[in-house]
C-alpha cells in the first residue's frame, strides 16, 4: 500500500504529460474550421478553443476524427487534478487552513471538469474555474512560507493569465485574444502542476 501511495504522487505529472500528448494528437486530427473562419485548415492555436476538439462535427462541416482522442485527454483531467490538489499540500503540511482550502477547492474544481463535455459546459467553466482559483491561490499563499519561491513565481504567472482568461470569457472584453490566451494559460498552469507535483513527491 505504501508503494502504491508513493507511486500515486507521480501520477499528476504523468497525467499532465499524457494530456499534452493526447491533445496534440487530437489537434493534428482536427479537420479544420473555427468560429471566425469556417474554411480555416486544421486546428489553430490562435483561433480555435480546446473544446472545439470535442465537437462531433468540426466547424468546416467534416466529422471530427480527433474527438475520441480529445475525450480521453479530457477524461484524464479530473483524476490528474484531484490527485494533484491532494498531494501538493505536502509542500506546506503544517499550514492547516491552506491544506483544507486547497484540497476542498481542488476536489470540486476537478469534478466540475467532467461537465465540460456535457450541455453544462459553461457552468463547468464557471464552477471549475472559481473553485480551481481558490485552490490555486491557497497554494500560492502557502508556498512562500516554505521557501518555494520559484514555484510561487511560476504559479503566480499562471494564475494571472488564467484570471485574465476568465475575465475575458465572462465580460466579452478582448474576446478575439481569448483563444490564444487559453493555450498560454493551459501551458503555464499544467507545466506548474507538473513541477509542483514532482516537488511534492520528493517532499518528506
Amino acid at each position: 500500500m505504501r508503494s502504491l501511495a508513493q507511486s500515486l504522487r507521480y501520477a499528476p505529472a504523468a497525467g499532465v504529460l499524457s494530456f499534452f500528448l493526447l491533445y496534440a494528437v487530437s489537434a493534428v486530427l482536427y479537420p479544420g474550421g473555427s468560429q471566425g473562419d469556417l474554411r480555416q485548415p486544421g486546428f489553430s492555436l490562435f483561433h480555435n478553443y480546446f473544446c472545439d476538439l470535442l465537437r462531433p462535427i468540426a466547424y468546416n462541416g467534416q466529422p471530427n476524427t480527433g474527438r475520441g482522442v480529445g475525450l480521453v485527454a479530457m477524461a484524464l483531467v479530473a483524476p490528474t487534478l484531484a490527485l494533484f490538489w491532494h498531494f501538493v499540500v505536502r509542500l506546506f503540511p503544517t499550514q492547516r487552513l491552506f491544506v483544507m482550502t486547497t484540497r476542498m477547492g481542488g476536489y470540486v474544481s476537478a469534478l466540475a471538469t467532467l461537465l465540460l463535455v456535457t450541455p453544462f459546459h459553461d457552468s463547468a467553466v464557471e464552477i471549475g474555474g472559481a473553485f480551481g482559483l481558490i485552490a490555486f491561490f491557497s497554494t500560492l499563499m502557502a508556498l512562500p512560507r516554505e521557501k518555494h519561491g520559484v514555484l510561487f513565481a511560476a504559479g503566480l504567472a499562471a494564475a494571472i493569465v488564467s484570471s485574465v482568461c476568465l475575465f475575458i470569457w465572462r465580460s466579452g472584453l478582448g474576446l478575439p485574444a481569448l483563444a490564444g490566451l487559453q493555450k498560454l494559460a493551459f501551458a503555464l498552469f499544467l507545466t506548474w502542476v507538473c513541477a509542483a507535483s514532482l516537488a511534492a513527491a520528493r517532499a518528506e
